[in-house]
């Protein structure tokens, strides 16, 4: 008689939210809120008006004709990324928790919200308000709603990691490059064709602003 072994299940999305959340210093509740506004916390979605949106978190993947993504981001695991990978969960909330930690570093909240779904609000004001305040308040609203949930209904808000000031604005371009490749980091993209025409420091079609070295670039 051959002994029962026990096949592990996959993680849940919240376990992935908990998960990537801790790793790169976002809070769960908001990751996942992100989720639920972007893709309705379907790991199928695509929204091929973005040329390509995908999964939980609609990543941007340009597509290279070869299955894989001709957009760079700096990010962790980029390098490994296809458009196959990006509706896989644990590949897709990784990536997506560390461009929504960039852009918390980056602009502070409720801005890197803003900026999570349409790069151009990166030259709006810090509070607001957004050509996407409706996005942006869809966003809180979930994220109020899972905290509550998880504080067993205290609808008090717990701490957000938000910054009086940009880190940007505090450092100098190789802490800047340290930031983007180590620790908590991500990018936002552009969809729009008049980004690929833009040119910095040498490398073609990047996008940046003046202040945000190197965010992503088309390949």
């Amino acid at each position: 008689m051959f002994a029962k072994t026990s096949v592990a299940s996959p993680p849940s999305k919240d376990d992935l939210f908990r998960k990537w959340g801790a790793v790169y210093g976002v809070e769960w509740q908001l990751l996942k809120a992100i989720a639920v506004t972007e893709s309705r916390l379907n790991p199928d979605a695509v929204n091929a008006a973005d040329n390509e949106s995908i999964g939980l978190m609609q990543v941007l993947c340009r597509p290279d004709g070869e299955g894989g993504c001709s957009n760079g981001l700096n990010v962790d695991g980029w390098s490994e990324a296809t458009r196959k990978k990006l509706f896989d969960p644990r590949f897709n909330i990784k990536i997506g928790a560390q461009i929504l930690a960039w852009n918390i570093r980056t602009y502070g909240l409720p801005k890197a919200i803003a900026v999570y779904n349409r790069w151009a609000e990166r030259t709006s004001p810090m509070a607001g308000p957004f050509e996407n305040q409706l996005y942006v308040d869809a966003v809180l609203a979930h994220d109020m709603r899972l905290t509550s949930i998880d504080n067993h209904g205290d609808t008090r808000a717990k701490p957000r990691m938000s910054l009086n000031r940009p880190l940007a604005d505090t450092l100098d371009w190789s802490s800047q490059l340290k930031q983007i490749h180590g620790n908590a980091t991500g990018a936002q993209f552009c969809s729009l064709p008049k980004c690929a025409n833009r040119q910095t420091r040498g490398v073609p079609g990047s996008i940046i602003d003046s202040r945000h070295k190197l965010l992503y670039w088309d390949g």
